[in-house]
Parts: structure tokens; C-alpha cells; sequence
């Protein structure tokens, strides 16, 4: 594909051999022909055939980044790949070599990657909307069905993450392949196991992300990969060390790296996966041992004591894949020997003549040509320093003639012959909208006034794709170079590569502009990755579907965006819950469906049952209408909770219990994933009673009130969040005249909160709160101060006002401790807080510095699988003390 790759090589030989009785002469002539949308040679030979070397990548896990110091010592010792064969890892570090991608470019790759994170296949909370960061935060246990049926999914991730992490790498390389893996620069095979049959399957074309997907899919830890009508997993369940895929790829020669483990110990049998990696390995022991025999060399780097899931070490590793191929070097190039054809032209060169433009020859290529004065003349030499001329680039041809000397049979004279190229007058581009002629001529090497250069050439070429890719602009091609030598023109002609269609695949349900809503900014623009990119995790971040891919087919001239989805079941059972010492304990119940009429729009049933609360709701709630921002919800609900009234009475401590029945609507445009802006209406009845007999009814009341509410939440985490803020400010007005309240009344309030960490270690955690309202505010809406989250020395909710002003500052300390192979624990904290507050009954504009008051508190806190758990205590500095316990995650 000649507009993907930036320039191509073919041979035509032009080759006069004649036999005289007097002497003998042999003629080879090269030259450069700059045509379409690449730089030709031309040249040609008597059958001097270079082998095919065949790489051969073995999986192994984090082993099979060896592989990188394999190709580095190949490249520094001039051993040309013909074709690569990779399995598993293997195919992933084989598949950016062949699509252009250094050696140095994939280590820096690997080491991006967070390997230990790689299978966690949940949408970050920071790119959640509002309301999905609800649902996100407090639910221990969700399970899908489909209809009555659990849904027991096919393995612990469906790989989102690791395709989203190929598809952009991909997009991003200087070769791309769209429907034929041998135009990368490298021909490439991806060696994966189908399932249903149990075959071997060597995937040649599609996409290649994909591709190498299914090749890294390690059964119950990634799902497969669906193709037509196989399920692809990992390719060392079968062919660990495919050397019959590189064999019949047409190698002559192969090279096969074999970077696989020894079979685990007890002691490493753990999880289903680690089960799955030992029988993989005992399985495909055999078939490893037959194909490694086939190799004509086989390269196997020390890494003893290097599990294949042991992610510290990378540089070490690829360290020891260099050493292992230097070991190899001479026999490597021994066999190369073996296989090359070639033949002694004469046993003595008399005489080297240079004739045209000798002057121009740089001394750096005369120093390295193989034929010299004195030594035998080899037909291989000899085309050797015919495409070393032309490869400087000086020349648009090269011609060399041998003749004998006189009657002397064993010696010849060599005579090179140069044509030159002209001088460049201008330089011009055409179909290029996203940088101005200026921007690109600034990039390249050649420039008007210079003499026209093939080498140059082929480096603009790539650094105009590189440019264009660098920004993501990935289908970007040079459609066609001019050059006219007679006036000294060279103008290229640029397909930027603009997206003509979209389509979806795989939606059973979702309707197509529930997805197509992200991509739509592509339509008619030219093709993102950048963009792509974020579009996709839009639409994985719906929790619609397991997987969300993206393709590219051309039909027609036309570019068509292909979006791929795996749906998930929308019917969810959500459970959660939670021990403290201020309501006891509670548990969390949600029934869902999630994708009503293929539209997005959620609806639920949720509730929430406790010692000292409850609540139950039926939510109704669409984050974006339609294609646009704009987003409401509907709640209708009842819940109750028992808050303290006057405990600190030890004679006789009083609750009451609030019981609120009601319903709200909310209507308003989400911020992205920042948060939300919204106008809401609520109607409610309040019922506040004393559980002691001797206090009657506090409230019992019907509010209607109007609020707009401004929520900002980019934390990214809820329960130990190491970086972000949480803002959110409000007005609130119930009004008898308008909405027929009984209680009129208004308030303001803003929250500013946001977490620093540094040094991984530790975090300083800021708050600042501001509430005022009316003399009319009932109690039910009263600011409530107290409580483990709120104020040290309080128990939750204990003090209540119209006026409130609180800041909070926290340092927590994740404690250094080595947490490996435990599910349950994840971390300790360490955490002080010191708080500082005022509340007040009416609203005050002056302030005394007895209405302030303090808190100190200590925490020690543990990362548990069912959310954090914290024994703290504190004190007010008015005496006050509270103790506190808790387990689980906040409704």
C-alpha cells in the first residue's frame, strides 16, 4: 500500500554478461525513479540472493520484553529482518517493530504501561458523570442478567484497556496496515488459539490491534477475541514458538527467541489465571521443543528468577535479550553466509575508476566500499557498492562496468559512472488544510537552492507523516510527489484523510447515535486518533458495553470509521452496605435496567436499609438527551434517619427521627466529566418527631422549593482520593406564593475542597464550607455540623443552624508496607485533622471569637476490599469527644 508506506524498494536489473575470447565485461546500472507517492530503485542483478531471515517472538509475559534487546542487537549488527512471527507478547513487541516503531520507542512504550493494571478494565472515576460517580462509589457487588440468568462473564476483563492502549499505538505508527499485514515494513504474522476449533490460527489481516489482542489474550484473565465465527485467546495454548508460521512466510533462515518460563512452583499457583499459565506451559512444552528444533538459530536470554509477571525489572530484561543475540552473533551470521548466493567476478581488482562528478563522492563512502584495489571482485561486493552510492542520496544513477585487463584472466578494472541530480527551484503542497506550506517546509531537510536528494527524500516523506501522526491525524498519506528536473519543481500532494461514513457493528440494542453521539465530530473532519480516542472512552464509560473498538475501511475512495461494541446485559443487581458507630449498620440494594428502549436512559429501584435509616426510591435519570449535554432525572422516594437532638444531656440524651416523603426533578447540562450544573424542584413532606415522649412533633410540614445547583467532582477516588477537588455551590428558595410551599424561606451555600499528594505517600486534604439562610429556614433544612467526615468530637449531625462556617485540614500517611498477593487489604493510612467551625442558630454578620470553636482528631485507617475501614477519635476544644468505627462506603 503505497500511501501508507513512505517509500518502497524494487529491483530491476539491468545486466549485459557477455563471455569474449580477448576479455570479459559485466555492466550493472541503479537509479532512482521519484514517481506516485514513493522514491523507486531501479536496479538489477545476476541471482545474488540475499536470504529471508524469519524473527520467531515467543510469548513469556513481561520474559518477552527480551525481545526488544533482540531487535536492538540485530539492528546495531545490520541483520535485516525479512519477516516477523509473534505470539502472545511476542506478537505485541513483534507488531510495532514491523509497523515502524525503534526498538528504543518500544522500551519507552513498555515502561508507560501500568502492567499491574493492565486487566483493570473499570472506567476511571474522574471520566464518570455526575450520577454515574454515585453508583460508582458505593456498591460492593454488581451482577448482571440476562432476563432471569446471571451473566457470568468470560473472563475477569474483556480488555478494554489493553486494545484502547494497541488501537492508539497503532494509529500512531509510520506504517499501518489496513486489510494486509505484509505492507507494514516488516511482513507480520500474529500467532493466536481458537477455541472452538482448537487450532492454531496465524492472523495475517484485519485489524491489528485486534489482532494482537487475541494473541495476548490469556484465557479467565482476558475474554476472547471475536473473529468471524471463532473465539481467539492466547496463541501459546497451542505454538508457543511458531517457527511453521515464519517457515511458510518463505524464510530462509530463522531465528526464533524463545523467552518462556519454567513451569511455576506451588507456592506461584494462585489465582485462576496463574492455574491457566502452568497448564498452558505443560501443554504447549512439546509442541515448543518440536518447532524450537526447526530453527536454524535459536536465542534463549538468562532470566532466572524473572517470573513472567515481573514488571521491576524491564531494562534488565531487554539488557539480557541484547546479550543473548551478541552470543549468537557469529553463528547468526555464519548461516546467513550459508545461504547467500554469490559468485568471484575476478581474484584481482587492478584499477577502480570513478567517471562523472567524482568530486562529489564523500569520503565517508569511498572508506567503506567493498570492492577495493588488490582484493578478489563478488558479484554480491559489487551490488553492495552499487546501492551504497545510491543510497547517499547524491545520485539519480549509478552504473559499473568490469573489465578484464588485457590477456590477464585473473584480473579486472572497475569503472563507476555517475549521473547527478538537478538543482531544487521550489518546493510546493497541495491538499493540506491542518498546517500552512510554511509549517511544512519548515520541517524538511531539502529547501529551494539545494541539489535534489533521494535520501532527503525519503526522510521528508517520513517526517511529513511523522508530523501529521505526532498529532494524531493518522490517516494522513502522500497521495503523489512531482518532480520535474527540467524546471526544478517538486510538489507534493497531500490525502489528509477526512472520515466519509460512520458505522456501527455489534449493537443488539443501543441505538446508533447512543454511540455515534461522541463520534459525530469525526463525520466530514479529518480522522483523530486524539479525538477517536476520547470518543471511545465516552462510550465505555456509558457502562453499556464490554468493549468499544474502532476500525477504518476504505471502500470506494471512501474512509469509513467502523465502531465496534460488545454490549453488556443492561438488567443489573447492585449490593452494598455499611457498619459505623453513628447509624449502625446499613445495607445497600439497587435493581436497575440501564439501557431503556436501546435510548441510555436508566431507570431503578434503590434502597437502602439500616439500624437508625432507610430509604427507598425509584430513579429515573438520562445523562445525556439525545445527542446533546443536556441532562434530567426524576426521583420519587421515601426515607427516614434518626439524628441526635440534645445527647449531651447524660440525664436524659434525646434523638428524633426525620421522615421525608417526596419527589424531585432535576433538569440541567452536564460539564463533561467535571460534574454538572442543573435547576432543581422538589416537593416534599417532612415529618421531624422527638423518639422521647416528652417532646412533641418538631415538624411536619409540605416544602416545595427551586434551587440551581452547581457540582464540580473530578476526586479520583471517593474513599482515599489522592488528587482532585469537590466543589459545589447552591441557592435554594421555597416560596408559599409561587410554588405553594409551606415554608418560605432561602439559602446559599458553597463547598471548595481539594486533595495534594506528593511522594505517593502523602496527601493534604482542604476544605472550606459557607452556609447562610433566613430566619425562616424550617429545621429540616437547618446546616447540620458533626461527625467522623465533618467535625472531630461531634457524633454526625449533631449541631444544626441557619448560619454555617467550617474548614478542615487533613494530612494522611500511606504507611510503606509490602501488601503483595492479599485481595482483602490494600493499604494502610495514617491521618490527623484539625478542624475549625461556627455555627449559628439565626444568621450573624458579626462575629465573636467565642462563636468559633476547634477539633483535633487522629485516624488509622485500612484500603479493605469492602471499603475503608477507620478507628478514629477526636476532640472539640469546648470538651467535647466522640470515638468513631466504620466500615464500608457511604450511601
Amino acid at each position: 500500500m503505497r500511501h501508507i508506506i513512505p517509500y518502497s524498494i524494487s529491483i530491476i536489473l539491468f545486466l549485459g554478461v557477455q563471455f569474449l575470447q580477448a576479455g570479459k565485461f559485466i555492466q550493472l546500472s541503479s537509479q532512482v525513479i521519484i514517481r506516485s507517492d514513493s522514491v523507486i530503485v531501479q536496479n538489477k542483478t545476476v541471482s545474488c540472493q540475499r536470504p529471508i531471515i524469519g524473527l520467531v517472538l515467543s510469548g513469556g509475559g513481561s520474559r518477552g520484553f527480551s525481545h526488544i534487546g533482540v531487535l536492538q542487537a540485530l539492528e546495531d549488527y545490520n541483520v535485516t529482518i525479512g519477516c516477523i512471527v509473534g505470539t502472545s507478547v511476542g506478537s505485541m513487541i513483534g507488531g510495532l517493530y514491523a509497523a515502524g516503531y525503534s526498538p528504543k520507542e518500544i522500551q519507552r512504550i513498555i515502561k508507560s504501561i501500568n502492567w499491574s493494571d493492565i486487566y483493570r478494565d473499570e472506567t476511571q472515576r474522574t471520566s464518570l458523570f455526575l450520577g454515574q460517580k454515585g453508583e460508582h462509589d458505593r456498591y460492593l457487588l454488581s451482577v448482571r442478567f440476562d432476563g432471569l440468568d446471571p451473566h457470568i462473564p468470560k473472563a475477569f476483563s474483556p480488555g478494554q484497556r489493553l486494545v484502547t492502549i494497541l488501537t492508539d499505538l497503532f494509529l500512531k505508527a509510520n506504517y499501518q496496515a489496513r486489510d494486509n499485514y505484509d505492507v507494514l515494513r516488516i511482513p507480520f504474522r500474529a500467532v493466536a488459539t481458537d477455541l472452538v476449533s482448537g487450532k492454531i490460527v496465524v492472523l495475517k489481516d484485519g485489524n491489528l490491534a485486534e489482532s494482537i489482542n487475541a494473541s495476548l489474550a490469556l484465557p479467565l484473565l482476558f475474554s476472547p477475541v471475536e473473529r468471524d465465527s471463532m473465539l481467539l485467546v492466547d496463541g501459546g495454548l497451542i505454538s508457543n514458538l511458531p517457527v511453521n508460521a515464519a517457515n511458510n512466510m518463505g524464510a530462509d533462515l530463522t531465528i526464533a527467541v524463545d523467552a518462556t518460563a519454567n513451569l511455576r512452583s506451588v507456592e506461584e499457583i494462585n489465582a485462576p489465571w496463574e492455574i491457566v499459565d502452568q497448564a498452558t506451559t505443560i501443554m504447549s512444552r512439546l509442541g515448543k521443543l518440536i518447532e524450537s528444533n526447526k530453527a536454524d538459530v535459536l536465542i534463549k536470554p538468562a532470566l532466572t528468577g524473572i517470573k513472567n509477571n515481573d514488571f521491576t525489572n524491564i531494562d534488565w530484561i531487554i539488557e539480557q535479550g541484547y546479550k543473548a543475540t551478541e552470543e549468537k552473533l557469529d553463528n547468526i551470521l555464519y548461516k546467513i553466509s550459508k545461504k547467500e548466493a554469490d559468485s568471484i567476478l575476478c581474484e584481482n581488482v587492478a584499477k577502480i575508476v570513478f567517471k562523472n562528478n567524482p568530486e562529489m563522492l564523500p569520503l565517508e563512502i569511498l572508506d567503506h566500499l567493498k570492492t577495493k584495489v588488490g582484493s578478489a571482485l563478488s558479484l554480491n561486493d559489487l551490488n553492495e557498492d552499487v546501492q551504497t552510492f545510491i543510497a547517499s542520496g547524491i545520485f539519480k544513477r549509478v552504473s559499473v562496468t568490469v573489465d578484464s585487463i588485457g590477456n590477464a584472466a585473473n584480473s579486472c578494472m572497475v569503472t563507476f559512472h555517475f549521473k547527478t541530480f538537478a538543482k531544487i527551484r521550489s518546493i510546493s503542497f497541495s491538499g493540506n488544510t491542518l498546517y500552512s506550506d510554511q509549517q511544512l517546509l519548515k520541517i524538511l531537510f531539502l529547501s529551494p537552492g539545494k541539489v535534489m536528494n533521494s535520501s532527503l527524500l525519503k526522510q521528508d516523506i517520513k517526517i511529513l507523516i511523522r508530523q501529521y501522526r505526532r498529532d494524531g491525524y493518522s490517516l494522513m498519506k502522500i497521495k503523489e510527489i512531482h518532480w520535474q528536473p527540467q524546471t526544478g519543481e517538486l510538489a507534493f500532494v497531500i490525502d489528509e484523510g477526512r472520515i466519509d461514513e460512520l458505522r456501527v457493528i455489534g449493537n443488539r440494542k443501543t441505538l446508533d447515535y447512543v454511540i455515534l453521539r461522541d463520534f459525530n465530530i469525526q463525520r466530514g473532519e479529518v480522522f483523530n486518533s486524539n479525538r477517536i480516542n476520547e470518543a471511545v472512552r465516552h462510550v465505555y464509560s456509558t457502562q453499556l458495553f464490554e468493549r468499544v473498538t474502532v476500525d477504518i475501511k476504505r471502500e470506494k475512495e471512501k474512509n469509513i470509521l467502523l465502531v465496534r461494541v460488545s454490549e453488556k446485559s443492561s438488567q443489573v443487581a447492585r449490593l452494598g452496605g455499611k457498619v459505623d458507630s453513628d447509624r449502625k449498620s446499613q445495607i445497600y440494594l439497587e435493581l436497575s435496567e440501564e439501557n431503556i428502549l436501546g435510548t441510555g436512559v436508566k431507570t431503578r429501584f434503590v434502597g437502602r436499609i439500616g439500624t437508625r435509616d432507610g430509604y427507598y426510591g425509584l430513579h429515573l435519570r438520562d445523562d445525556r438527551i439525545f445527542t446533546t449535554y443536556f441532562t434530567f432525572s426524576i426521583k420519587g422516594y421515601f426515607g427516614w434517619e434518626v439524628n441526635p437532638y440534645n445527647i449531651r444531656n447524660t440525664e436524659k440524651p434525646t434523638y428524633y427521627r426525620e421522615k421525608r416523603t417526596g419527589v424531585i426533578f432535576t433538569a440541567g447540562r452536564q460539564m463533561g466529566s467535571l460534574g454538572q450544573f442543573f435547576a432543581e424542584l422538589r416537593s416534599e413532606h417532612i415529618l421531624a418527631e422527638a423518639l422521647n415522649p416528652d417532646r412533641p412533633t418538631i415538624q411536619n410540614t409540605e416544602i416545595r422549593t427551586i434551587a440551581i445547583r452547581s457540582i464540580a467532582d473530578k476526586r479520583d477516588r471517593i474513599d482515599f482520593p489522592t488528587k482532585g477537588f469537590y466543589n459545589y455551590w447552591a441557592w435554594e428558595s421555597g416560596s408559599e406564593l409561587l410554588l405553594k410551599s409551606q415554608e418560605s424561606y432561602t439559602r446559599l451555600l458553597v463547598n471548595l475542597e481539594g486533595y495534594f499528594t506528593y511522594a505517593n505517600l502523602h496527601t493534604w486534604h482542604l476544605r472550606l464550607f459557607a452556609g447562610v439562610g433566613d430566619k425562616t429556614v424550617p429545621f429540616s433544612e437547618n446546616f447540620r455540623l458533626g461527625g467522623l467526615n465533618n467535625f472531630y468530637g461531634l457524633y454526625m449531625n449533631e449541631l444544626y443552624g441557619r448560619q454555617l462556617f467550617l474548614t478542615n485540614l487533613e494530612y494522611r500517611f500511606l504507611l510503606p508496607l509490602k501488601i503483595e498477593k492479599n485481595m482483602l487489604i490494600k493499604g494502610f493510612y495514617l491521618s490527623a485533622r484539625f478542624d475549625f467551625a461556627g455555627i449559628w442558630p439565626d444568621p450573624e454578620l458579626v462575629f465573636n471569637k467565642e462563636d468559633f470553636f476547634t477539633a483535633i482528631g487522629a485516624a488509622l485507617s485500612v484500603d479493605t476490599l469492602l471499603g475503608p475501614f477507620i478507628l478514629a477519635a477526636g476532640r472539640t476544644s469546648r470538651g467535647q469527644t466522640a470515638t468513631y468505627i466504620s466500615l464500608g462506603f457511604n450511601f
